[in-house]
């Protein structure tokens, strides 16, 4: 019942693409019901928590529709690639916008792997001080907060890692030794009656906020690539309220720029094979359920 509602309201939206490039430029129009006038755009992003990556809406803009001739028209904007909902009035639509290029992709990477790599020096200080001076805590929390101002400014389509490189930011902000906390009692502790108190749990080091940081950012571009692979694989829209604009200007011009990018980053095999097995021409149906099953196992914990 519900895909069929969906299926409904988007035959009630339709799209016209004024320009693919640089940026995305849409019409969308929609019947007027029940004095709904709003148009509202979200971005399916990639984002992380404690070394976990996952997907999510992203709000990127709400504003009111136009009305013109009884009905809702609105002209959206989509600076960056990736799969879109719109909502105007009542009305939906998913839009998958492909990249053109992938520029940005070494600078980005690469600000991010310095960023992890003074992370992993910062906390391997920690560990290696134990319980450290009040002027060794303050010199370390600078460095800390010196990194977070990057973050801050920091431009990437890397959404997902940068997020995670904020949470390791405090987590080594947070960490007991630089709040300068006693460690946690041991042996016979007064609150349990002079019994033994119970063992206490591994503490963990410092390297542990920033374990794993790499790997997420390989995962978090494979998704990139695999979404992009999808799209050159099958453009064709799966329903009415499907839409799906590529903006590349050759397909295998495209794979080549994929591979490149894959290269960028380090493991998952299986994305070669992928990349491999569409510039060799495999069949898209078997291509595009292995796509899905790799992107399943890229966003397993």
């Amino acid at each position: 019942m519900i895909a069929i509602l969906c299926a409904a309201l988007a035959q009630d939206l339709h799209t016209e693409i004024l320009r693919k490039t640089p940026e995305t430029l849409l019409v969308v129009r929609a019947p007027q019901k029940d004095g709904m006038d709003t148009v509202i755009v979200r971005r399916w992003i990639a984002t992380a928590r404690d070394g976990v990556l996952f997907e999510t809406w992203l709000d990127v803009s709400a504003d009111l529709a136009e009305t013109e001739r009884g009905a809702l028209r609105a002209e959206i904007s989509l600076a960056q690639a990736g799969t879109y909902e719109v909502v105007l009035g009542s009305s939906r639509a998913e839009i998958r916008v492909s990249r053109a290029d992938l520029r940005s992709w070494k600078g980005d990477l690469d600000q991010l792997r310095r960023s992890i790599g003074r992370l992993e020096d910062i906390a391997a200080a920690i560990d290696q001080a134990g319980t450290p001076s009040a002027a060794q805590a303050e010199l370390t929390a600078k460095r800390l907060r010196l990194e977070a101002e990057r973050l801050q400014k920091m431009k990437t389509e890397f959404y997902g890692t940068r997020r995670a490189l904020e949470g390791a930011v405090d987590g080594l902000r947070n960490y007991r030794t630089l709040v300068l906390l006693p460690p946690r009692p041991e042996g016979v502790n007064r609150d349990y009656g002079g019994r033994p108190a119970p063992p206490n749990p591994v503490e963990r080091k410092a390297a542990g906020e920033v374990k794993g940081l790499r790997d997420l950012l390989s995962r978090e571009g494979m998704l990139v690539i695999l979404d992009e692979l999808a799209l050159l694989v099958d453009p064709r829209p799966t329903s009415p309220g499907d839409v799906r604009i590529l903006r590349w200007r050759d397909r295998a011009e495209a794979l080549t720029t994929l591979r490149q990018g894959f290269d960028l980053l380090e493991g998952c095999p299986e994305v070669g094979s992928l990349l491999k097995d569409a510039q060799e021409g495999s069949v898209p149906e078997g291509l595009a359920a292995r796509i899905r099953k790799e992107r399943e196992a890229l966003l397993k914990p």
